[in-house]
């Protein structure tokens, strides 16, 4: 199966994508389980992007010094910069995400083919957990990059409040608490 794409930057067109996905003889409960598992794993890693979405944009705002000594953005247009910023940040997660994710249906069609159960549910829980794990590690490697915390700017103890902030809400994500018991 063949899907193409196109990515609208402003109004005209920004670039083009083409997927191949693979098309797998399995019945239609082993396609659904398929579907599911990538589902399931795709809610999380984009409740991450959501989460480090979020402190990039806190943290863009932060006034950050130019070298002359005046603050970098005092003018209109700091919420658009903020919000592009943020933006590519959140990209720059789900792009490096891209091959893993690709990797996954091909990787969960052939345990749907293996006549083991427990060899099924043993690959989904791993092709979930290695893409939960790089989520993790590239939203904090990508928050890090993008604001370092070097010890020299007025800004840094509050990236750093807000990088925590991203990792509680992270950790939320692939640790969520379950309800209550008794609660409606």
């Amino acid at each position: 199966m063949c899907a193409t794409a196109q990515y609208f930057y402003g109004k005209p067109v920004g670039g083009m994508s083409q997927r191949e996905m693979p098309v797998s003889l399995l019945p239609a409960p082993d396609l659904a389980w398929i579907g599911a598992t990538v589902a399931e794993a795709l809610a999380t890693v984009a409740a991450m992007a959501v989460a480090l979405y979020g402190s990039a944009a806190r943290a863009a705002a932060f006034e950050r010094p130019k070298p002359n000594g005046k603050a970098a953005d005092g003018g209109g247009g700091k919420k658009k910069k903020t919000a592009a910023l943020a933006a590519q940040v959140r990209d720059g997660l789900l792009a490096d995400l891209d091959g893993l994710v690709l990797d996954a249906p091909a990787r969960l069609a052939h345990a749907a083919e293996q006549p083991e159960e427990e060899e099924r549910w043993k690959t989904a829980g791993t092709i979930q957990a290695t893409l939960r794990k790089a989520a993790y590690g590239t939203a904090l490697r990508l928050f890090d990059q993008t604001f370092p915390i070097d010890g020299t700017l007025g800004t840094d103890a509050a990236l750093a409040q807000e990088r925590a902030v991203l990792v509680r809400r992270l950790n939320a994500i692939l640790h969520p608490k379950p309800p209550k018991q008794g609660a409606s």
